[in-house]
């Protein structure tokens, strides 16, 4: 459903209405009073016309402005003129033919239950099958040993070969665990001289973790010099382009996913039928990578999930709807959605 007109004068928009069912054109009319005291428009009637079916969009969007630039011509009645059209054409017009009215305030008309496109439901599987493969497979450990980071003993190799960036730092920690186990490394003084020399090649080892801990660090101490040696996008510049994307496809826990997939049924079914599966796929595709690259160079490697994609079909639906409305269903979000 989408907006092609919107009038001020209650008669223009009812006969608007009318003449667009006769030629055929499935439409909506709708009446929005001004309610706000301070206003010097209270009272006001505003009439909005919406096109119900996608493919007579253009057609519709025609008439209207013809007929808003020439109101007045006889083409535009839905009969014949008589006596009592010379008085009261638009009224007359109104009792013959009535369009379906929706008094609601300032509310838009109920937008038709659509179904899911074959893009966002091809994400939502494989979001949700990833998922179940990386918690089921994922180790089970109960610490993580002193000094070590987290993400090579806690995420399954699944989640390690899907994430954006992993380090060669974490292959040295991914070697320790696999030479001594991580009951060695809890207590470092206990391995033997091979481990600790390969435990002090981590230490000195060094690994990006984003811009953001530079920034709070320059905020703490002015002085401090701004480096920027450490080795970034190790795994892309070994020909991984795939992880560009594929973090946007993992996720931490239940609530996490649960969420993100319940926002990505409500806004992308939408996104789909009205952008088309191509344009739509490559709209997911390109935010992706740009989300996932941003993120990695704020925070490193360290994420997971579709928000950032999210958060871009948020973006892209209200500025598309301050352009010109799509007809996006009102629950979405508390705007002009």
């Amino acid at each position: 459903m989408r907006l092609i007109a919107t009038l001020k004068d209650q008669k223009l928009g009812q006969n608007l209405s009318n003449y667009l069912k006769k030629q055929g054109i499935e439409n909506e009319l709708n009446i929005d009073t001004n309610t706000d005291w301070g206003s010097p428009d209270y009272g006001v009637n505003t009439c909005r016309v919406w096109s119900i079916d996608e493919d007579q969009f253009e057609t519709a969007l025609n008439i209207a402005h013809d007929y808003i630039a020439h109101p007045n011509d006889p083409k535009f009645l839905v009969r014949d003129k008589t006596l009592a059209d010379l008085f009261e054409p638009a009224q007359e017009t109104l009792k013959e033919t009535p369009p379906k009215l929706i008094m609601r305030g300032i509310k838009r008309p109920p937008i038709p239950k659509e179904p899911m496109g074959i893009i966002t439901l091809y994400f939502l599987m494989s979001c949700c099958i990833i998922f179940l493969f990386t918690e089921m497979s994922a180790p089970e450990v109960k610490a993580v040993p002193p000094s070590l980071p987290y993400i090579p003993v806690y995420y399954s190799e699944l989640k390690k070969e899907l994430l954006y960036d992993y380090p060669f730092a974490f292959d040295i920690v991914d070697n320790l665990i696999n030479t001594y186990g991580l009951e060695k490394l809890q207590n470092p003084t206990d391995l033997p001289p091979a481990g600790k020399e390969l435990l002090e090649k981590f230490y000195l080892t060094p690994y990006w973790t984003g811009f953001y801990g530079k920034i709070v660090g320059h905020f703490k101490n002015p002085h401090q010099p701004w480096t920027f040696d450490t080795p970034m996008f190790e795994k892309l510049r070994d020909g991984q382009w795939w992880r560009l994307f594929s973090p946007a496809l993992l996720h931490s826990d239940i609530f996490h996913i649960l969420f993100n997939m319940i926002w990505l049924v409500i806004i992308g079914k939408q996104l789909e039928q009205r952008m088309g599966k191509w344009r739509y796929l490559f709209f997911i595709l390109i935010t992706g990578v740009i989300t996932n690259t941003t993120q990695y160079l704020m925070s490193g490697a360290n994420f997971l999930g579709f928000s950032g994609i999210l958060c871009a079909m948020f973006a892209f639906v209200w500025v598309r709807q301050k352009k010109a409305p799509w007809g996006y269903q009102k629950s979405m979000v508390d705007g002009d959605f």
